[in-house]
C-alpha cells in the first residue's frame, strides 16, 4: 500500500536508528504533506487527537522516508480534521516541542511570571531551566559546553 497525506502511520523503530528524529521511533504519526517519497509529520504522543491537549502532538518535522512509515489507519475525516485544526492553530503551540500552549508569551496571574510550557520535557523550557535539552544534565558553571553530551550553550542563545 502507498502512503498519502491524512494517514496516520507508526515510525519504525529498527529504521529509526540512523535518523535525527530516534527519540519518536514507535511514535504514531500523521502525513501532513508530502516530497518525492517522504512526508513532513505531526508527531502524536497519544492514540487519541484530542484538540487542546499538550499530550496529542509532541512535534512536528520532516522528511521521514516512506519505508521507515508502519501504516496504522486511513481515517481521512478523523486525521484531515484533525491537521486542518492543528494548521489553523498553530500559533498555540509551543515552537520548541509542539505541545499545545496557548498561553506562550502570557503571564501566570497567579505568579506574575512569564507561562512556561506545559510539557516538562519541552527542550525550550529545559533550556530556559539552566538544564541540557539533550541530556538533561545541568547547565556548566564553567564554559558553555555541556560535559555529558557536548552541546554548546553559547552558539545557542
Amino acid at each position: 500500500m502507498r502512503l498519502t497525506i491524512g494517514m496516520r502511520c507508526r515510525m519504525k523503530p529498527k529504521a529509526a536508528e540512523a535518523h535525527s528524529w530516534a527519540g519518536y521511533a514507535g511514535n504514531d504519526v500523521l502525513l501532513e504533506e508530502r516530497s518525492q517519497g517522504e512526508f513532513s509529520v505531526i508527531v502524536l504522543g497519544q492514540k487519541e487527537l484530542k484538540k487542546r491537549d499538550p499530550k496529542t502532538v509532541i512535534n512536528q518535522f520532516a522528511w521521514v522516508n516512506e519505508e521507515d512509515l508502519e501504516f496504522i489507519n486511513a481515517d481521512f475525516e478523523t486525521n484531515l480534521n484533525f491537521i486542518d485544526w492543528y494548521q489553523e492553530r498553530k500559533e498555540d503551540f509551543c515552537p520548541d516541542c509542539g505541545a499545545w500552549f496557548p498561553k506562550q508569551g502570557g503571564v501566570d496571574p497567579e505568579t506574575g511570571e512569564e507561562c512556561v510550557c506545559p510539557r516538562k520535557k519541552c527542550l525550550g523550557r529545559l533550556y530556559d531551566s539552566g538544564i541540557c535539552p539533550y541530556c538533561e544534565t545541568p547547565a556548566p558553571e564553567d564554559g558553555d559546553i555541556c560535559p555529558k553530551c557536548e552541546f554548546n550553550w553559547q552558539t545557542q542563545s
